[in-house]
């Protein structure tokens, strides 16, 4: 908001998350006590817990918004100007396409098909997913569940900064759990190694050859740190930041963000490969994979389960999932250690943090929480390392 001068924000007075009340009024006033520009705040009431308002400032969405006019004259704006419970829905509102994320699936799995198989689903023609990478057993499940194995998940991933998607799924294409069919129309999308030659059936760094029509021509007010960012690997080269995979089918996998790399004994391993493999066992509906500084490999390997219901913690479950990576991936792959908690920490939408993961085990002293929705997750990280 500093940077693009906002004047208005909307928010709400709260949300719930797991049961749990998120005051949402208090965090956008914390933060605009920093943010001089911003002239009015619209506040939907949502979850009716106790909320200040600053008189000239706030406005009640009910109040507000019901008395203006229908119609309002459009406003021109440039090129470059600055921008920017589900299942009872669908029965509700007879949805045809329906966004999920890979989080919210997990998060259902947990509490079986009942939830699926009680509400009427015919509506649905399609479901649509982006914002984070698919592990296989998630994928299944939502299509065979959900999907009945007849309504296609078109998978879509890019950024803002691309102004749309690099690769996506297609339904007049075959479609692989957790991949994407093709790059998107008019997007030259490739998968390069360390040395900026093309690989297939090989990890490497997702990238995009030629201009493409929505593409940023810089960071505001910081072109330096643009250039820095996106174009300087190789000439000519725009490198997202995400490790990818093509496959002899031509299928594309997005396997993670590149700086989260893990490195050990020479071996580049994107976190999201591990993850696939823990998430496959049936005691396993959430993980995540760190890299830990080690004298001997460069990195070794930790793992941290979230179970699903009815399953507990036990060495035996410990030496079951070392064993699968071990089988999957490779005995140099082995685990360190692997623990179990009852959450991970995530964003507001959902993104599992490995880097404040990392922090935790690490025991990194500072550690910041401002974007973490679940903070208590940190705190069971720290414990138990």
């Amino acid at each position: 908001m500093k940077h693009t001068d906002a004047k208005g924000l909307f928010t709400a007075d709260g949300c719930f998350r797991k049961g749990k009340l998120i005051d949402l009024k208090h965090t956008a006033d914390s933060a605009l006590k920093s943010v001089s520009s911003i002239k009015h705040v619209i506040v939907v009431r949502r979850s009716n817990n106790s909320t200040d308002m600053l008189s000239g400032r706030d406005y009640w969405w009910h109040e507000i918004v019901p008395c203006q006019p229908n119609k309002s004259p459009l406003e021109p704006t440039d090129a470059e100007d600055p921008l920017m419970i589900t299942w009872k829905l669908v029965q509700k509102h007879k949805i045809n396409v329906l966004g999920l994320s890979p989080t919210f699936i997990k998060s259902m799995i947990a509490h079986g098909k009942e939830p699926v198989d009680s509400h009427d689903l015919s509506s649905l023609n399609a479901i649509g997913s982006t914002g984070e990478p698919w592990n296989p057993a998630p994928w299944k499940w939502l299509f065979e569940v959900v999907c009945k194995g007849t309504r296609p998940i078109i998978n879509y991933s890019g950024g803002t900064e691309i102004s749309g998607g690099i690769v996506m799924d297609n339904p007049l294409l075959p479609l692989k759990p957790a991949a994407f069919s093709a790059p998107c129309p008019g997007i030259a999308a490739d998968i390069l190694d360390t040395n900026g030659m093309s690989v297939k059936n090989q990890v490497g760094e997702l990238v995009i050859r030629k201009p493409w029509i929505g593409m940023t021509r810089g960071f505001w007010r910081d072109n330096d740190k643009y250039l820095d960012t996106y174009w300087s690997s190789w000439n000519d080269i725009w490198v997202h930041g995400d490790w990818g995979m093509v496959d002899t089918e031509g299928h594309w996998y997005i396997l993670g963000r590149s700086d989260d790399t893990i490195n050990i004994a020479g071996k580049r391993l994107g976190p999201s490969e591990v993850e696939s493999v823990l998430v496959n066992h049936p005691a396993v509906v959430e993980a995540a994979a760190i890299g830990v500084p080690s004298d001997i490999k460069g990195n070794d390997l930790v793992c941290y389960c979230v179970l699903s219901p009815g399953n507990k913690s036990s060495v035996e479950l410990q030496n079951d999932l070392q064993t699968q990576i071990i089988n999957e991936l490779g005995k140099p792959l082995k685990p360190k250690k692997i623990k179990f908690v009852t959450d991970l920490p995530k964003t507001r939408n959902g993104k599992v943090m490995r880097r404040i993961i990392r922090a935790a085990h690490l025991n990194t002293i500072d550690i910041d929480y401002d974007n973490i929705v679940n903070p208590e997750a940190v705190e069971e990280i720290l414990s138990a390392v």
